[in-house]
């Protein structure tokens, strides 16, 4: 039964579809799994017994090692920090966000800390390219000179350029936040029916454009 269960950890661990690293308290790598070798660059035959040191940047040398052996220390079992990316270094020198997850386990005797670390380098390029993309669309927006509303989906208002205030007269701040029907209450009474049909096509149809004639 021992060896039928080491032999699906054994499995588990080489089949993660994240890096698996084993560390001992010495901060020597005694655990590869064959996505690691893909992520770093390195074959267990080249890292196995190496120091965790060539898997990190240089500013960040003195403090995981320092990480991992008071967590080998500690009372905890499992450390989560998959919040914030922190970067690691390949064979190469080239530098990449990771995600890292620490769990301790006994082989034999001697607590290890294994570090599941899953490579976010697509996810972080996303994140960047929106925010780019949004801060465009902001940029373009806030300079234009024609008045720009963004109204969500219930009618609330979300976001006026200056443009709007310039026309209006009205600061941002008193505008954002009122809905559909207050902004259409401002238009001539003759005209509202035709404005109401306007901004409600324009909000259900995605992507359509709609015009007051």
């Amino acid at each position: 039964a021992r060896q039928n269960a080491e032999r699906l950890s054994h499995a588990l661990v080489m089949n993660s579809a994240d890096a698996i690293v084993g560390i001992d308290t010495a901060q020597r790598i005694r655990i590869w799994n064959d996505t690691a070798e893909q992520m770093f660059g390195y074959t267990s035959d080249q890292i196995i017994g190496q120091s965790l040191s060539q898997l990190l940047p240089v500013a960040h040398i003195g403090g995981h090692p320092a990480l991992v052996r008071s967590f080998i220390e500690s009372d905890e079992d499992r450390i989560l920090m998959r919040s914030t990316p922190v970067e690691a270094q390949r064979r190469d020198a080239s530098l990449f966000p990771v995600e890292i997850g620490l769990a301790k386990v006994l082989i034999g005797k001697e607590p290890m800390a294994v570090a599941s670390v899953r490579d976010v380098t697509q996810r972080e390029r996303a994140v960047a390219e929106r925010e780019s993309s949004e801060a465009k669309f902001q940029a373009l927006i806030n300079h234009s000179a024609d008045p720009t509303f963004i109204i969500r989906a219930d009618g609330a208002i979300t976001y006026v350029n200056p443009a709007v205030e310039s026309l209006t007269g009205y600061l941002a701040q008193e505008i954002v936040g009122q809905t559909l029907d207050d902004l259409i209450a401002q238009v001539h009474r003759e005209d509202q029916a035709r404005v109401r049909a306007c901004l409600e096509a324009a909000r259900n149809g995605a992507g359509r454009r709609s015009a007051v004639v």
